[in-house]
């Protein structure tokens, strides 16, 4: 099977810094709780510097920064000095990537194999949902890349404990034992069948209650990005919702996602848009930039003629992203609702 280069965009989506006659680069720490699941030290960082991996690029601040350049490098280094005994460490990432750089066979130790095992068949649990609920859990759980760090490790008795970080709010924790524990959170890698099911819903569960329950607005944002795919967006019609005289929406944020079939007929569209609705109080100019409000954004969409746009398959993609997204904010608030009703 070829293998497939990997880049930066598979790696991280944040944090990310452009540094003359440098290029990309991310913090360390970053890097290292990613492939690791634990910022590690079996390298030492002024090996690192040395060797070129990492720029110091602020006297004045100690984080050291990794060039996205030396990836690759990088994960054939560790393959030769990371202590992988080590089961305070949790590498599935580092596998991953690894089994795509490499054409030999990965030795990887029974412990950490439970482990990955355990942590896989939790993920295909949570995809086997397929609702926007899951879509949400899965996010900040595993989706393109396992999103785990390791808070604590012990060894007798066994637990593993992860943290899966928010945007908001406190993290998801995942407890990881060798026997059934009521302990909250936690899950067996010895458990199989009906029995693994429960563990596994009731973690699902107590992470969904927290999502859900935690913040109200955040939870409904969270959703709204499932659907338009932008976080930005999901906060300006969520806002432009709550107070729907307040004018929040950038036009040009949303044409960013309409397929306008060429500048001209967009500036068309602004112009008709601006004179059918002029006295209607639904948008307002500052410095030639566009303001919707809720109903200027509904109407900014409903109103898109097939003539402005490249085809008429762009006519029902809008038509089906503004079906979603009113759709959504009306089940979002009834799962709240329902989720408040069992407190």
């Amino acid at each position: 099977m070829s293998k497939s280069r990997i880049h930066c965009s598979n790696i991280i989506n944040h944090n990310i810094k452009m540094v003359p006659d440098v290029g990309n680069v991310i913090p360390l720490d970053d890097i290292l709780e990613l492939l690791f699941g634990y910022v590690i030290n079996d390298i030492p960082r002024m090996e690192l510097l040395n060797k070129g991996f990492v720029v110091n690029i602020h006297e004045d601040d100690p984080t050291l920064y990794f060039k996205v350049s030396k990836f690759e490098d990088f994960i054939k280094l560790s393959s030769n000095r990371v202590n992988f005994k080590n089961n305070n460490i949790c590498p599935l990432n580092f596998y991953n990537y690894l089994s795509v750089l490499s054409e030999e066979s990965l030795e990887i130790s029974s412990e950490y194999k439970r482990v990955f095992n355990l942590l896989s068949e939790f993920q295909e649990f949570i995809k086997a949902k397929d609702n926007i609920n899951s879509k949400v859990i899965l996010n900040l759980y595993w989706n393109d890349i396992f999103k785990g760090i390791v808070t604590s490790y012990n060894e007798l008795p066994f637990m593993l404990t992860i943290k899966f970080r928010r945007k908001s709010g406190y993290p998801c924790i995942m407890n990881i034992t060798d026997v059934s524990s009521k302990i909250k959170n936690t899950v067996s890698i010895n458990t199989i069948g009906d029995k693994q099911l429960k563990e596994f819903d009731n973690l699902y569960n107590e992470w969904l209650q927290n999502v859900l329950m935690e913040n109200c607005d955040t939870y409904v944002i969270t959703c709204l990005e499932n659907i338009t795919g932008s976080e930005d967006m999901a906060r300006f019609i969520f806002e432009s919702h709550s107070e729907k005289s307040k004018f929040v929406i950038n036009v040009e944020d949303l044409n960013c996602i309409i397929n306008f079939s060429n500048v001209k007929k967009k500036n068309e569209y602004i112009e008709l848009f601006k004179k059918t609705y002029a006295n209607s109080f639904i948008f307002t100019e500052d410095n030639c930039t566009i303001y919707l409000n809720f109903e200027g954004f509904n109407k900014y969409l409903l109103n898109l003629e097939t003539s402005f746009l490249n085809n008429f398959e762009d006519k029902e993609r809008i038509n089906t992203l503004y079906y979603n997204v009113m759709d959504e904010l009306v089940n979002s608030y009834k799962r709240l609702y329902t989720c408040y009703k069992l407190v």
